[in-house]
């Protein structure tokens, strides 16, 4: 495995990871434990968009995958 690959398995693992958190904060949220839950889903879901948009962006550089 190329470092380019792992780079772009890890970018996808990482946005997994980003939007489960905001889903689980969400859940968290609903559940009216703390407010502090609906900031971290927000931030959590913002991050996956961004960390989504630089995939993107690297996969058209790298031509990988």
């Amino acid at each position: 495995m190329s470092l380019k690959q792992f780079h772009v398995i890890f970018i996808f693992c990482s946005i997994t990871l980003s939007f489960g958190l905001s889903a689980w904060a969400y859940v968290g949220l609903e559940a009216g434990t703390n407010q502090g839950y609906g900031v971290l889903a927000a931030i959590s879901f913002l991050i996956g968009l961004g960390l989504s948009w630089y995939l993107l962006q690297i996969r058209k550089k790298m031509q990988v995958l």
